[in-house]
């Protein structure tokens, strides 16, 4: 609304923004060219969204303007949720005092600082004669506390608009500027150094007698801050002896990104330059949909390092005999004063790390019993990882020591699973060896796993009790078992502390007995550390995480949350609570984040998530997207997404989340939250999640855990689906591997609910084209029990280890999946299942103990729709198919056109379990049901499967070896395959095609390639393709290229091949003899490469043309083999390299990337292969298939050809050079079969 045409007035106001917000040189240039950021605009057209009412007393909105009530008890709006940490701004509004009664003067406006002092208030007053003042007041500090400064009065008109500015800068001025005059206070000593709450309305009627009244009206609020389109930051001495520029020029540059960080806003882009930034990034200002905010690498991925840490380098031997009495069993003892860094808890992190190198993370441990590592050194993973917890110590009771029938290896106990049930406790633990050694352990900590089966992870601290002896400790909080169906206030079978609990205590100084072991004392605040070989620790640049935050997208829940924000190539490493922390309260939100090629290592959680809604429909994080990073050795959760809402439900407070081609490794094995065992990650009332492209590896407990849906109704089964609020979930294209590394019972990828609730079924979620292995879930306590346990001759003893794992839980389609080598099952659905949708259908499931595991929850319940259909189940020890629990109506439960092969292979006669075979069905009601084979079927199942030969391209039938398998199989049909075109149409297709096509238009990706038969109908399994012919060696002429790099001399490597390309040798690699045949090129990753220029012979569009890409290699480094990339941020035509961390062979082609899943720079020679085939590409390492995805988003222009580096930068520079031996470079213009592939690995190895 246009109050008035005093046009001159605008104009004045430019030009006071300019010297206001601006350095003066800047106001010819920059200000002509970014106009002001308006941090708030608000017109009030829409109510009082985004803005918070300070009290409960009235403010109206009058037709033209917001209408505040004065009066003893007037209210006043605060806005939040986009003012934070601004040391430079203005605030605008018009005002007109609309011949209110003001007898003594109130604050109208006032920005206010986190310790809630002014950096400026605005007074309005009446005068005698009817008119009204203004005057301008701050809190200042110049004697040392923080009193009140006065400005000039500034009359204004009764009944008519004024244009009001007020422009601060933090220990510099204030101004007020009225119609365009100015007033200003230079050389203003402020208390605060920031403003981050605009208050706007009467704030105060303290002073006010008699009372004021009348109608005050303000309109047309901004609060601008000066814009700016690129900031640098550049810490080029790595410490603080570094001094700042202007911020505006790689010149000039800032040194810390916090410094750009108070001043970026919408469309700023902030370049980091290479540097050890040691800070937490809190922005100031959100970005726009249209203009975000973008925090940079200006040189790419691993190249800014935020660190949570400093080096510690004070250390004194411990010499005084009163702290040694302490410490009665330290080998050796340092100490350092760490009280600067004012910490309230124990660091999490004492580091021994180059940052930027290659050298190995090494992680010292505090002090604990036992001492089963006295360092751990990271990417040296022992052979048996899965047993993570195989040298912790093991209680002998819980209440007091178990003896006779009470100990499950007795043979006098005859249920393993509870003989010891009156002996468990929830707070009471005994072991008869251990504890008498240790003495009073009051105040340590207990980490343990629950006794019943080793389900759930404790993290408690002992206490003190007069009743305890030296045999016996007790907690602070209750142990108990949270997955156990009888109920916790059943005898003692929910407690978790008992006989078999196996456990350590840590965080005591008499515990400090190892070298590398250390221990913080929060009241002196002294680190002390017994070094390893009594090295003096000063020489070993010890990191001690310091911080708890490294991104900060929340300053807590009275500030709120920023929006449209990109970080972009960033490592953050050491962080005792979050890397990346993002809250948001109601009224406030968030949207639009973006983390992308961020590497996060050693922090209690990766990335935290959390909302508190009140109902507010536009309260809600929202539009998070997570991709292409690596998030690795964190002790709680790679990320954790929880909200909750005051009254009654209205949306979910988290939804939209897009988490895309990222690494998730090593998570969960010290979780500082007990409730939360170890899970990778875990999204409370999920919705609208995509999680595709992910690998998921070496985790606690659950891969990735799902839990709860939202649910408003009571119904527990035919829950309409309209009263399911969350959901549309999409799993995709994801390896789930290693996970359940210390617990049972878990998954690679777990949905969990609780009918009481209810929270059990999930909306519209599709688990599609993902793999599962290697997941074991062993525990010393299931194994003594004989839980999850095959047959006497079985290897699988205590290993409680699942592929895809739904418990209690339903509304799930699991189609197109492969679950291979885990240990229990590949595919189990546990209790509450048939409440809803289930849907098993296209799967692989091999080499496990059973193919699926069926377990019902109540025998009442008959299923409202379970589907388990079309699935390829072969080579499982027991069974293909173990329902156990049934009762004699199966209900709306079909299980039809299956295909089985080689089921049950260990007979019960060689020690295998009772009548193995394709289908066996454990009955509460009736007898038992057996079928070795699916043809024996007499219950209505498998009137349409099939028993015959798969014949998968290179899958080994007879291996029935038990161990991790890092190698993947080939599991698509070749011609001959039983398999092939043998289902039917089912309605279930367009049941399951239905969500698909939902989620594709939610999640904008595309699925409707795995509907589509290739041959007359549908392939049993989860591989729909062309099937491989048989075996054909390659036929060396149908080559494009081939250097066989056998030169030994000069500046070209020439081609065997057909096409008429050269290689050019580019700064001398060397010309070596040691070849895999004859010759071959040596680079020692100073940018020596070879490149072929660009010819048609070698460039493919990915989307449509097939080829094949192949190399040997050998390094100890890493490096890029071969590439054809244009530049650092473009997707790529196709791309080998050894990845610079984790040392593993890579495939990229467009924007999806393989990997090896294993390191390969043993120095030894090694084939890489990349087969790109009908828009998908494979990778092979030796000569054996690795994986395969779908190509996205590929690059089809021309660009070099290179061996032994990639492009940098729009096909000039060069980057990451390699460092080994290169030779016999091939490519042929067709997609080679696993056979051919082969059979040019073993030639070379013959």
């Amino acid at each position: 609304m246009l109050k008035h045409n005093n046009s001159k007035h605008r104009v004045t106001l430019l030009k006071v923004l300019c010297f206001s917000l601006l350095p003066l040189t800047l106001c010819a240039t920059s200000v002509q060219a970014n106009e002001p950021w308006n941090i708030i605009d608000e017109q009030f057209s829409n109510g009082f969204n985004d803005w918070e009412r300070a009290n409960q007393h009235r403010i109206d909105l009058s037709q033209e303007s917001m209408n505040t009530q004065l009066g003893t008890y007037a209210a006043y709006l605060s806005k939040k949720n986009l003012v934070t940490d601004i040391d430079e701004a203005t605030l605008r509004f018009s005002l007109n005092p609309n011949n209110s009664d003001i007898p003594s003067a109130i604050s109208i406006a006032t920005l206010k600082g986190a310790n809630e002092y002014n950096l400026w208030s605005l007074r309005l007053s009446g005068d005698s004669q009817g008119g009204f003042k203004l005057q301008l007041t701050w809190q200042s500090n110049v004697t040392g506390s923080c009193d009140t400064a006065y400005g000039s009065f500034v009359d204004i008109a009764n009944t008519s608009w004024s244009d009001i500015a007020i422009s601060y800068k933090a220990n510099d001025y204030v101004e007020l500027n009225v119609n365009g005059n100015s007033y200003r206070s230079n050389n203003v000593t402020h208390c605060e150094q920031y403003g981050d709450r605009v208050y706007v309305g009467q704030l105060s009627d303290k002073y006010n007698t008699p009372a004021p009244s009348g109608n005050l009206l303000i309109d047309d609020v901004k609060f601008q801050v000066a814009s700016v389109t690129d900031l640098w930051v550049n810490n080029k001495t790595y410490s603080k002896r570094c001094v700042s520029g202007s911020g505006l020029s790689e010149n000039s540059p800032f040194c810390t990104i916090q410094e750009a960080a108070n001043r970026a806003g919408p469309g700023t882009t902030v370049h980091i330059l290479p540097g050890i930034y040691r800070e937490t990034i809190t922005p100031s200002l959100s970005g726009t949909a249209t203009k975000p905010v973008l925090y940079k690498a200006e040189y790419g991925p691993n190249t800014v390092s935020l660190l949570g840490s400093e080096v510690i380098k004070n250390w004194q031997p411990v010499t005084d005999r009163e702290t040694l009495k302490r410490f009665p069993n330290a080998p050796s003892l340092y100490y350092a004063d760490i009280s600067s860094y004012k910490l309230s808890d124990s660091p999490l992190f004492l580091m021994r790390h180059a940052p930027f190198s290659d050298a190995l993370y090494t992680r010292y441990p505090i002090a604990r019993e036992p001492n089963w590592e006295t360092s751990y050194v990271v990417g040296h993973e022992a052979e048996n990882d899965w047993q993570y917890a195989k040298n912790w110590w093991h209680a002998n009771g819980g209440e007091k020591e178990a003896t006779g029938s009470e100990l499950p290896t007795s043979p006098q106990c005859e249920d393993k699973k509870d003989c010891d049930e009156n002996n468990r406790s929830r707070r009471l633990l005994t072991d008869t060896v251990h504890f008498p050694t240790l003495g009073d352990l009051s105040g340590a900590t207990l980490v343990a796993l629950t006794n019943k089966l080793g389900h759930d992870l404790y993290r408690t601290q002992i206490v003190s009790e007069p009743s305890i002896n030296e045999t016996r400790i007790m907690v602070a909080e209750d142990c108990g078992i949270t997955n156990n169906t009888n109920g916790c206030e059943t005898a003692n079978k929910g407690a978790g502390l008992g006989w078999g609990s196996a456990y350590y205590i840590e965080n005591l100084p008499k515990l400090l007995n190892a070298p590398g072991e250390w221990w913080f004392d929060k009241v002196s605040q002294k680190l002390y550390f017994s070094p390893p070989d009594n090295t003096d620790p000063n020489a070993l640049n010890l990191e001690l995480s310091v911080r708890d935050f490294g991104i900060k997208l929340a300053h807590g829940g009275d500030i709120g949350s920023r929006s449209h924000v990109i970080f972009d190539g960033l490592s953050l490493t050491y962080f005792n609570h979050s890397a990346v922390l993002l809250e948001s309260t109601a009224p406030r939100f968030s949207t639009g984040i973006t983390l992308n090629n961020l590497k996060i290592n050693f922090a209690d959680y990766g990335i935290y998530l959390y909302n508190h809604s009140n109902g507010e429909t536009h309260s809600a994080i929202t539009q998070f997207t997570l991709k292409n990073s690596n998030i690795g050795f964190i002790d709680s959760q790679f990320m954790k997404t929880n909200y909750r809402w005051d009254g009654n439900y209205t949306h979910a407070g988290i939804s939209d989340l897009n988490i895309e081609n990222n690494e998730f490794h090593h998570v969960g094995f010290r979780a500082s939250n007990s409730k939360e065992g170890g899970n990778g990650a875990t999204f409370n009332k999920a919705d609208k999640i995509k999680f595709i492209n992910n690998y998921v590896h070496h985790i606690a407990h659950n891969g990735v855990l799902f839990a709860r849906a939202h649910i408003e109704s009571d119904l527990t089964t035919n829950i309409p689906k309209d009263a399911i609020k969350t959901g549309d979930l999409l799993i995709a294209n994801n390896r789930f591997e290693q996970t359940c590394q210390l617990t049972a019972d878990c998954g690679g990828l777990k949905f969990w609910g609780e009918p009481g609730e209810p929270s059990h079924v999930f909306r519209d979620t599709l688990v599609i084209n993902n793999q599962f292995s290697n997941v074991i879930g062993w525990t010393y306590i299931a194994e003594q029990r004989e839980g999850f346990s095959g047959g006497i001759q079985s290897d699988i003893k205590g290993m409680g280890g699942y592929g895809l794992y739904i418990d209690m839980a339903a509304g799930i389609h699991v189609y197109r999946n492969i679950a291979y080598n885990n240990a229990l099952a590949g595919f189990s659905f546990a209790g509450a299942y048939e409440m809803g949708d289930i849907v098993l259908m296209h799967n692989i499931a091999a080499n496990s103990l059973y193919g699926v595991y069926l377990s019902d929850w109540e025998d009442d319940v008959n299923s409202q729709y379970t589907r388990i259909l079309n699935n390829i189940l072969i080579n499982n020890e027991a069974y293909g198919i173990l329902r156990d629990g049934g009762n004699a109506d199966y209900g709306n439960f079909m299980v039809d056109h299956n295909f089985y092969e080689q089921n049950g292979w260990r007979s019960s006669s060689a020690g295998g379990v009772h009548k193995p075979g394709d289908v066996y069905i454990y009955r509460d009601l009736v007898a038992n049901e057996h079928y070795p084979s699916m043809h024996q079927i007499t219950n209505g199942w498998e009137q349409s499967g099939i028993n015959g030969q798969v014949l998968f391209a290179n899958y080994p039938l007879d291996d029935h070896s038990f161990g991790i398998k890092p190698q993947w199989p080939d599991f698509r049909l070749t011609a001959k395959s039983d398999a092939i075109d043998r289902t039917t149409d089912l309605e279930v297709y367009q049941r399951v095609k239905s969500i698909a096509e939902d989620l594709e238009a939610i999640h904008s990706h595309p699925l409707g390639s795995f509907f589509q038969a290739q041959g007359l109908s549908m392939d049993h399994g989860a591989i729909e393709s062309a099937y491989l012919k048989e075996y054909h060696p390659p036929v060396l002429a149908q080559q494009n290229v081939e250097l066989k790099l056998d030169e030994t001399s000069g500046s070209t490597a020439y081609n065997s091949a057909s096409a008429p390309v050269l290689g050019t040798l580019i700064n001398q690699p060397q010309w070596i003899e040691e070849g895999v045949e004859n010759g071959a090129l040596w680079f020692d990753q100073q940018t020596r490469y070879v490149t072929l220029g660009q010819d048609n012979a070698f460039d493919f569009n990915p989307a449509l043309d097939d080829f094949t890409v192949s190399i040997w290699f050998k390094t100890s480094q890493s490096g890029a083999l071969v590439s054809k990339v244009k530049s650092y941020n473009e997707l790529v035509q196709y791309y080998l390299y050894v990845g610079s961390v984790d040392k593993k062979l890579y495939s990229k082609v467009g924007d999806d990337t393989l990997n090896s899943h294993i390191s390969v720079n043993d120095d030894k020679w090694h084939l890489a292969t990349l087969v790109n085939q009908n828009g998908e590409h494979s990778l092979y390492l030796d000569g054996q298939f690795i994986d395969y995805h779908t190509s996205n988003n590929v690059l089809s222009s021309n660009t070099d050809l290179l061996l032994g580096a990639r492009r940098h930068n729009n096909n000039t520079n060069v980057s990451i050079p390699f460092n080994g031996i290169l030779d016999e470079f091939l490519i042929y213009p067709a997609a080679l079969t696993g056979y051919q592939v082969q059979a040019i690995y073993q030639s070379s190895v013959d």
